[in-house]
């Protein structure tokens, strides 16, 4: 999937290029009129010529912008270096260390995860409660559910489901989002309230 997408802007990106060129050409060498006064039919496709010109450098320039912002040539989500796109879940940055296991006897909470949030956006346990979150994978890309004050994190893969036992610490707010970089600063992020 991400594979398609990252030709189609390339794609997008060089058929821009192409456009801006051909604008800029135009510009730097003007048709030269055969005779030394242009009819008036002349005039008219010139102006004409011009405006579609122009018309096609700013589609050029939008196709180009378009193509560099969803490859985070602004610091946007995209690219963040080669051969991986980690806003779309695979490279380093999402964790391929093991998710805590289930916890016998502990009470299952689902929480959904989609493109780009949590249902819920708020979890709240009892303080000394141990649950199994039961995290479901709604969306098109990895996402996963992080709660760096517990040091706990569980991945899941799109269209996958994953069971992961968490043991409430003492009584608290805890903020938790996914950290697949891009998708917290889009939103996707909650909290985890202990109450005593």
């Amino acid at each position: 999937m991400w594979f398609g997408a990252m030709m189609l802007w390339m794609v997008a990106f060089w058929v821009g290029v192409v456009v801006l060129g051909v604008w800029l050409a135009s510009l730097l060498f003007p048709r030269v009129p055969t005779t030394s006064q242009p009819a008036p039919r002349e005039i008219l496709d010139d102006r004409r010529e011009g405006r579609r010109m122009h018309g096609l450098a700013i589609v050029g320039g939008a196709l180009i912008l378009l193509a560099l912002f969803s490859m985070g040539a602004f610091g946007g989500w995209g690219m963040h270096g080669p051969s991986r796109m980690p806003h779309m879940g695979w490279g380093p940055n999402v964790s391929t260390a093991p998710a805590p296991g289930p916890i016998a006897g502990a009470k299952g909470m689902a929480v959904t995860l989609v493109d780009f949030g949590f249902r819920p956006a708020e979890i709240r346990i009892r303080a000394g409660q141990s649950v199994n979150l039961e995290l479901a994978n709604r969306g098109g890309v990895v996402h996963d559910l992080t709660i760096p004050a517990l040091g706990f994190q569980a991945a899941v893969e799109p269209g996958r489901q994953s069971t992961a036992g968490l043991r409430a610490p003492a009584a608290g707010t805890y903020e938790y989002y996914c950290s697949v970089p891009g998708h917290r600063e889009a939103g996707m992020g909650g909290r985890l309230v202990v109450t005593p």
